[in-house]
């Protein structure tokens, strides 16, 4: 460790960042609002964690959400510590849990090795499920002629959601069944109360809603067995409550009305008001058991998914207290970032790496409930008031000197951010974060508001604006999404006003660099003759560039059903197969791994983006970006990917 530099990055650390940093041991809450310094503060407390103790460096586990997260505290770990950084474990959530499936194979699918699943093999067997497992009035059976069932799409990623959410098929399951109990008991309330009713007078309405809530109490409903997980009956009675209150503050039904459209809806078989979920109960039920086959499905090939690592190490965790203390005891200090963007299955994998009945856990969570952006993937903010309740000796540190932003700002921010009901604050009034202005080098502005009447109006504006400002000023255009930022782009080239736009900064999760790597990666399976890489030949054949449609690798893929190891042999049977489009690649592809053997990486780059020719065989990717970009902007940001 460089001491002076590590003493010098002290010294800059104001009075609560040091507290945060010298408090090692036990548990440590720490809210800290944006700008304040949350990021250096825990390379520091790390750093300081070496010094203080004998701590190996690999005791010391860093949970956060991004990759790019995980690389800036590793560089800034770099620079305090040196080439111990590389020792301490800095990991997103899904990183730890394949790093624990990969270091302790014996606890996971019975010790075999699995492999991912590609969005093919994901089709046939959902596919498959439905033929077998669903009844023939079900939803799910809605078929297209040229796209075949319907449903498929929305079935993965609805199951994609639940396993982000930490939800087992089992546990959907009984959510299900006991959410439809409820359900048919409140629907009998409803048909007693609000036929005929009308919403014209709140003096009628209100009484009538009272009565209707206070007899969905007496619905005997069993608590929610899934921790992190409001009930259905507490879900909608809280609603209800909520539009009462609403109505009679403002001496109007109006509240009352929206909550009857937004949840109730009429029946198709006597036209009294049910609730809305009910009449889905067949498509969730259905669903949960796709579910919960696509799961025994997957296990018995072989195969799994980027959602089941988190559910899978959680459930070994629960199950297995080998490994529960294997991992307590090898990682003695813990630190997480980005705590109030945790779901309910990340918790659970916490509480368990420091579930210790003897010692006391020493872990760090350091988060901001007002920046929670992970909420439809199951987050909670509950989690930040949970640790508390988790970790009784819980020292709390408020983070509340903002060095990025102006006053002007701050209490802008405040202003709108006061208004939400889901803040840590509502819960522990304690936790008051008034975040000032502490960096007297920035320049103070105005913040104006305007309003528009369509998007067109905006985008015109924001254009004519940047024309009125002098060039050597700096003008940023921030968005809440890219869909916005790519219309105003082509306005701004329009209007021949230079601009830079960058829409991710990790150029290998753009979709065309993607697919060279893919396909590169594919290129060392057949020179190293690893078969398993066979898995990424359905996704190299959909490469848009290539010009194979849907049905025909559909047909391709029934027909490498009939080989006898039809899940490995995929590249074999390209050779001899009856479409020409399909040996063509097969060809190119035997003959870039040839090439790749003695050339260097640039040239084999200009074969698979179709800047040389391959015996006689020329690559249409580059031809395929170029012809499908609308501006120069696209081809310049497609050139310096590249």
């Amino acid at each position: 460790m460089d001491k002076l530099k590590f003493e010098e990055r002290l010294k800059f650390l104001n009075k609560k960042q040091k507290e945060a940093v010298d408090y090692i041991y036990g548990p440590l809450l720490v809210v800290a609002g944006p700008g304040t310094g949350k990021t250096e503060l825990l390379g520091v407390r790390v750093a300081n964690i070496l010094d203080k103790t004998d701590t190996n460096p690999s005791s010391i586990l860093c949970l956060t959400f991004t990759d790019s997260a995980a690389i800036n505290m590793r560089e800034r770990l770099i620079g305090l510590i040196g080439k111990d950084a590389y020792k301490v474990n800095i990991n997103t959530f899904h990183a730890f849990c394949s790093e624990v499936i990969n270091l302790y194979p014996e606890f996971f699918y019975n010790g075999a090795t699995y492999r991912p699943i590609d969005e093919i093999r994901q089709i046939e067997i959902i596919e498959k499920i439905i033929i077998k497992k669903l009844d023939h009035n079900s939803n799910f059976r809605s078929k297209s002629p040229s796209q075949g069932y319907t449903y498929i799409k929305d079935i993965l990623n609805r199951i994609k959601e639940l396993k982000k959410a930490g939800i087992r098929s089992k546990d959907f399951i009984k959510i299900i069944e006991e959410n439809h109990k409820f359900e048919v008991e409140f629907n009998k309330i409803l048909e007693k109360y609000l036929n005929g009713i009308e919403f014209r007078s709140y003096k009628k309405v209100i009484p009538i809603f009272k009565e209707l809530l206070k007899e969905a109490y007496l619905i005997k409903s069993k608590e929610q067995k899934i921790k992190g997980f409001e009930s259905l009956k507490n879900s909608i009675l809280k609603k209800i409550e909520i539009a009462i209150e609403d109505s009679e503050e403002i001496n109007k039904a109006t509240p009352l009305k929206e909550l009857k459209d937004n949840i109730f809806v009429k029946s198709k078989e006597n036209n009294n008001f049910i609730l809305k979920s009910s009449s889905n109960y067949d498509n969730y039920l259905d669903l949960g058991i796709v579910y919960q086959e696509y799961k025994k499905e997957c296990e018995k090939l072989g195969f799994f998914d980027f959602e089941d690592m988190i559910i899978d190490v959680v459930s070994e965790l629960e199950n297995n207290d080998e490994l529960k203390f294997n991992l307590q005891e090898k990682y003695q200090f813990i630190l997480i970032d980005e705590f109030q963007d945790t779901n309910y299955s990340q918790m659970e994998i916490i509480k368990n790496l420091t579930d210790n009945k003897i010692l006391t856990p020493n872990i760090m969570a350091v988060g901001d409930d007002d920046q929670s952006i992970y909420k439809f993937q199951g987050a909670s903010m509950k989690n930040m008031s949970d640790f508390i309740e988790n970790y009784k000796e819980t020292k709390v540190i408020i983070l509340d000197e903002n060095y990025r932003s102006t006053d002007e700002i701050l209490e802008y921010s405040r202003n709108t951010i006061e208004f939400a009901e889901d803040r840590l604050v509502n819960i522990k009034p304690e936790f008051t974060k008034l975040l000032k202005a502490s960096n007297n080098k920035i320049k103070k502005g105005k913040i104006k508001e305007v309003e528009f009447n369509s998007e067109n109006e905006e985008y015109l504006y924001i254009s004519l604006k940047i024309k009125e400002i002098p060039k050597n000023e700096s003008i940023a255009i921030i968005s809440r999404t890219h869909k916005h930022l790519e219309k105003i782009s082509k306005l701004l080239s329009h209007e021949n006003i230079d601009f830079e736009y960058e829409k991710n900064s990790d150029i290998s999760s753009e979709k065309n660099v993607k697919q060279i790597l893919t396909i590169i990666k594919f290129l060392d399976s057949i020179i190293n003759k690893k078969i398993d890489k066979d898995y990424l030949l359905p996704e190299i054949l959909s490469y848009e560039f290539f010009g194979i449609s849907n049905e025909e690798i559909w047909k391709f893929a029934e027909y490498t059903k009939k080989a006898k190891n039809w899940e490995e042999n995929w590249f074999s049977l390209m050779e001899n197969y009856d479409n020409e489009k399909i040996k063509e690649i097969h060809t190119f592809l035997v003959n870039l791994s040839t090439e790749a053997k003695r050339k260097t990486a640039e040239e084999i780059l200009d074969y698979i983006i179709g800047n040389k020719e391959l015996n006689n065989y020329k690559s249409k990717y580059k031809e395929y970006y170029f012809s499908t970009f609308s501006n120069k902007k696209d081809k310049l940001n497609y050139l310096v990917n590249l």
